[in-house]
């Protein structure tokens, strides 16, 4: 594997459509939470193994079953794969279908961690999931630590709840924190997804320094600039002619941002992986692709590496394709997600893993 490769180190495979929640935030449509088109157990194994064999074992597989993987009917043939092919793998869920008797089979198995996601507080999350959920998930991470799993939160942070993220900091071993917006949701109407989007400033950022530094033994926090683009997304609507200069000068802020923090928490901060797909629409991922390739230093790269994995081209991949082909990978690199088709190295003769 080349260096044109290393960056690439945590894979998402999605393998099933359906959900046991109806979150008002969701970005997806009804047909989706009842889709039950799955990934076959049988395409799964080839995948993995095709990324096993391609990647030489020097990857994270996260399983996340777009939206719910406890939903996936091949979740204990899956997990017994993984644990015999010596896959590193995290699993990412809403956390209220894990009980004792799945904990303990995942802990024999090997996860190396479980990823969940609040809202806030339980009077915020009721509001936005089901009354119950809260509950349930708070309980569930209780159970989890118990058995010495790793649980990150993936939550979106503002202003107003750096207490309750210091609570959560007590439960979770690790910590996934969103930090570029908040939700602002209207609840009043339940098929319309209103959202919008904050920055955190500078002054927010101390104060989450400090939270993480009064603690006597800090948790790691994993730190994500998730979205990078969206809260710029409606100024470049109006305003195409600033895009270059917007852009430039959220960049700078960005990096000032993370040289300031990484002089602060060198060894505390992990990763900044901007995700382009993760809480956007398609039609807004494809407008964020187009306008990171303006920006990006070398587009060439890019374009090679969407022909060297012959990925769809988005403005074709209809809606639908995406929703419901669930034979497809994430791959997450420092800079982009890319969705590819399942015979990705096909045409590759060394390959030993035809279908």
């Amino acid at each position: 594997m080349d260096n044109f490769w290393k960056p690439i180190s945590m894979i998402r495979l999605n393998t099933n459509s359906t959900c046991n929640l109806r979150c008002k935030h969701c970005y997806y449509i009804k047909e989706v939470w009842m889709n039950w088109e799955i990934m076959e157990f049988k395409d799964a194994k080839i995948i993995l193994r095709k990324l096993k064999w391609y990647f030489k074992d020097d990857f994270k597989l996260i399983l996340m079953g777009w939206w719910e993987f406890f939903l996936y009917p091949y979740f204990y043939e899956i997990i017994d794969f993984l644990y015999n092919e010596k896959i590193d793998y995290g699993i990412v869920t809403n956390w209220t279908l894990i009980n004792e008797e799945k904990l303990i089979y995942l802990k024999t198995k090997n996860v190396s961690d479980i990823t969940f996601s609040l809202e806030w507080n339980k009077e915020y999350n009721d509001k936005i999931r089901w009354k119950w959920v809260y509950d349930i998930v708070v309980k569930n991470i209780i159970l989890t630590k118990s058995f010495w799993i790793r649980s990150n939160l993936d939550m979106s942070l503002n202003k107003d709840n750096f207490k309750y993220l210091l609570w959560m900091m007590q439960l979770c071993k690790d910590l996934w924190i969103n930090m570029t917006y908040s939700r602002n949701l209207d609840f009043n109407n339940n098929s319309k997804n209103i959202v919008e989007r904050v920055e955190l400033d500078k002054n927010h950022y101390k104060v989450l320094i400090k939270i993480i530094e009064s603690q006597a033994n800090p948790n790691i926090l994993n730190f994500r600039q998730e979205n990078f683009l969206n809260f710029y997304f409606n100024i470049l609507k109006k305003w195409n002619t600033q895009i270059q200069k917007i852009i430039k000068e959220k960049i700078k802020f960005f990096n000032d941002i993370k040289n300031w923090i990484d002089t602060k928490l060198s060894n505390r901060i992990l990763y900044i992986l901007p995700n382009w797909n993760t809480y956007t629409s398609w039609n807004l991922a494809i407008d964020e692709f187009k306008l990171w390739n303006l920006i990006k230093e070398d587009t060439q790269k890019v374009l090679d590496l969407k022909k060297m994995l012959k990925i769809y081209d988005p403005e074709k991949l209809k809606w639908k394709c995406f929703l419901c082909k669930y034979k497809y990978l994430c791959l997450w690199d420092r800079w982009a997600s890319y969705w590819i088709s399942k015979d990705i190295f096909a045409e590759d003769p060394s390959c030993p893993f035809f279908d």
